[in-house]
């Protein structure tokens, strides 16, 4: 079920990346080194925020995302409305933040070749997340204005069978 909500005000992303290795104790004691990443930002130059999607359960069968949608920005494939009031037309995609949640199975998102959402260098560009895996993008200024049909499509291509995925849009000026 997709979770959505307008808003005034600045977003705040906090995302942390531990990993945990040791070394031989023969060597002396064991040694435990972590590394963790801490990404935010706040404060004045952080971007407006008018609206954003959340959906948790996309079935991520093969076919287009067109975020800028104004009723079914996933075509069919997961469930997702936006807010009374919030219109994603004319907005520009500020925070993208997409999860393989399937267990096996991996998820290629790729810029559209006709009216692809401009976070690629060039059309037909993309990521492939294996299970597990995530990517999130982040754009200050906001991606071109968002229309259906234009500047909004992400094709999306499975490994195999219909694997899930989490999506977080949020959409700004």
């Amino acid at each position: 079920m997709a979770v959505t909500a307008t808003f005034t005000g600045a977003v705040s992303l906090s995302i942390n990346a531990q990993a945990a290795y040791t070394v031989d104790a023969s060597a002396g004691p064991a040694l435990r080194i972590l590394q963790s990443l801490t990404w935010a930002f706040t404060g004045g130059d952080a971007p407006t925020i008018a609206g954003w999607l959340y959906s948790a359960e996309v079935t991520c069968a093969a076919g287009d995302w067109l975020l800028a949608h104004a009723t079914d920005p996933f075509q069919g494939m997961g469930d997702s409305v936006y807010p009374t009031g919030f219109i994603v037309a004319g907005s520009k995609l500020k925070l993208l933040y997409i999860r393989n949640t399937d267990p096996t199975n991996t998820i290629t998102i790729v810029q559209g070749a006709v009216n692809g959402l401009p976070i690629f260098v060039a059309a037909g560009d993309g990521i492939t997340l294996a299970s597990g895996d995530w990517n999130c993008l982040y754009k200050k200024a906001g991606t071109a204005a968002l229309t259906t049909g234009s500047n909004d499509k992400l094709t999306i291509s499975v490994g195999a069978g219909s694997p899930t995925c989490e999506v977080a849009a949020f959409y700004g000026a």
